[in-house]
């Protein structure tokens, strides 16, 4: 069973936009934990404020809300944050279900999962599991989750000290079965929608040696690795910025400062949605959503089949 963070990261506050100097109380918007000049569907509260130990950086305690299916803003994680022009949690963060009980808490390092034990809860309140994640290697950031204990909805403990089985329904409404020994994955994992075989994956140490997942139409696709983003030519920012740098219009007056672009990949490879989280100038907008829409990209893989996802890219500009 993977283990996903919930994202890092009311109407009578008031909206403070881009201010350098921050006070309890105030509000901030937010896109993918971007600090944006508009009001969104996802907004922080600032609590409190501490210096950091480098005696340079500000932390902020932060309460960060999500608008609900009734269109209303639910609380969804509490967290220390380096700063606020970006969301990155380090320190304590505990996320909240949408009916107010608690989610997951643990330590956060550096806007990802820290060291120690993260506790995890089903929607009634009760433990569901405690995990700890370890280094892939000492010398690589990939990391895993290693399941220590594990309940079922009904209090069984059926994992304990890193040794048993799992059986349990994700939000999406697939249940995962599987087997854990020595605190990792092994052997047979299957995920079920109802009667029907959604994927099998084999695992060793952890480690995923082989999958097979299956769509609608029973058809079947392989893979080694759960998640793919999205790439245009190679799988880094390079390729994306060269191209939107070189087909910009040299009719384009020289201006300086950046620019912060969300748009979506479409499991077809087509761009849409195209979001100027940071603008410049309307003409440098115009001309950027242009050529984002003329793209054709490699679309983001899950489980070996193609899906849609959101990129977020950044653009520097100099006179």
């Amino acid at each position: 069973m993977k283990t996903k963070l919930l994202t890092l990261v009311l109407t009578t506050f008031s909206f403070v936009a881009f201010s350098q100097n921050y006070d309890i109380g105030d509000v901030l918007y937010y896109k993918n934990n971007k600090l944006v000049q508009r009001r969104t569907d996802v907004k922080v509260v600032i609590k409190n404020n501490v210096v950091a130990k480098d005696h340079v950086s500000t932390k902020y305690v932060v309460d960060k809300y999500v608008i609900n299916d009734n269109n209303e803003f639910v609380l969804e994680s509490e967290f220390v944050s380096i700063g606020l022009t970006e969301l990155k949690a380090d320190g304590f963060f505990i996320s909240y279900h949408p009916n107010g009980n608690k989610a997951s808490e643990g330590h956060a390092v550096n806007g990802r999962l820290g060291d120690g034990v993260w506790t995890y809860y089903y929607k009634d309140g009760e433990k569901r599991s405690e995990e700890k994640i370890t280094n892939v290697s000492y010398f690589s950031e990939k990391t895993k989750n290693a399941m220590l204990n594990f309940w079922t909805e009904e209090g069984e403990q059926t994992v304990t000290n890193g040794d048993g089985v799992v059986e349990i329904t994700n939000s999406e409404g697939v249940t995962e079965k599987g087997a854990y020994k020595n605190k990792f994955k092994t052997g047979m994992w299957t995920g079920f929608a109802g009667e029907t075989k959604k994927y099998e994956e084999t695992y060793k140490k952890g480690n995923l040696v082989k999958g097979t997942s299956f769509n609608s139409n029973n058809e079947s696709f392989s893979y080694k690795k759960i998640k793919e983003p999205a790439y245009y030519i190679k799988k880094d920012n390079s390729a994306v910025k060269k191209y939107v740098y070189g087909e910009l219009s040299t009719k384009l007056t020289s201006i300086e400062g950046q620019m912060i672009v969300d748009f979506m990949v479409t499991k077809d490879g087509t761009v849409k949605n195209i979001d100027i989280v940071k603008g410049l100038t309307r003409n440098y907008e115009k001309e950027v959503k242009r050529i984002l829409a003329t793209m054709k990209w490699t679309p983001a893989m899950e489980r070996g089949q193609p899906h849609d996802s959101h990129y977020l890219l950044k653009l520097r500009f100099n006179k």
